[in-house]
């Protein structure tokens, strides 16, 4: 984490909490310790709690909440729409991001009740005062219905699926050859950077990045593996 974030990007991390780990006293020392041991700057890790799990104990996941947002960390509500919290409890939980379950998003094309159920669960998030991440997004189409929707940030295998630190790496290289480009005023239609070619896709918008390794295969050319395409902010502009 420390060297990705040492590439200027501003990368961060996401750890799942369990109901086991949001009722132990010791979560709060445990979590100062490690960010402390890292020399990563606290806002780079987001701690996900379930909705389900912090209303096991609502007093007490809202308390260890409010101590976890006192070190610096940020937090996220994960899988909302899943569990059982009210609106009121809701309100007054200090975390900066709600993630909408992918029970909702993942029909969102096609089943006009998931459709208004996401609108209304990012308009209620933004009038909290909470960035909107929507999970399990699968296709196209519905990454463009949830930009058009007002989401923040994304997730799912349309954008990538679980990849190794090393495959991660390659990705992280096309990202910053993207922001090279964008920069740069180069030709988005692809470039050859230290071993590694970066092409844009203009059909998705310039923050879509096809990352392709090559290797040669002699003097005509190269050799190409794709992997998928970087983690993808739905509010980003072209």
């Amino acid at each position: 984490m420390r060297a990705w974030r040492q590439t200027g990007t501003g990368q961060s991390v996401a750890v799942n909490l369990s109901v086991r780990n949001l009722l132990d006293h010791r979560i709060i020392d445990d979590v100062a310790r490690l960010v402390g041991r890292s020399g990563v700057p606290p806002e780079a890790l987001t701690l996900e709690i379930t909705e389900s799990a912090a209303m096991l104990d609502p007093g007490r996941a809202r308390e260890v909440m409010i101590e976890l947002r006192a070190l610096g960390v940020h937090l996220a509500i994960d899988d909302f729409g899943a569990g059982y919290a009210s609106l009121a409890y809701l309100k007054q939980l200090p975390a900066n991001e709600l993630k909408v379950d992918k029970t909702f998003v993942q029909h969102i094309e096609s089943d006009p009740r998931d459709r208004a159920i996401v609108r209304s669960s990012i308009d209620l998030a933004h009038d909290l005062g909470f960035k909107v991440v929507a999970e399990g997004v699968e296709t196209a189409a519905a990454m463009a219905l949830l930009r058009e929707l007002g989401a923040d940030l994304v997730q799912g295998w349309h954008i990538g699926r679980p990849m190794t630190a090393e495959a991660f790496d390659v990705a992280l290289a096309g990202s910053l050859a993207a922001l090279f480009l964008r920069e740069s005023g180069v030709s988005p239609w692809g470039a050859l950077v230290g071993g590694v070619a970066f092409t844009l896709n203009p059909a998705h918008g310039a923050a879509f990045l096809q990352v392709q390794p090559l290797r040669k295969t002699g003097a005509n050319g190269f050799a190409a593996y794709t992997w998928q395409p970087r983690v993808f902010a739905v509010g980003e502009k072209d």
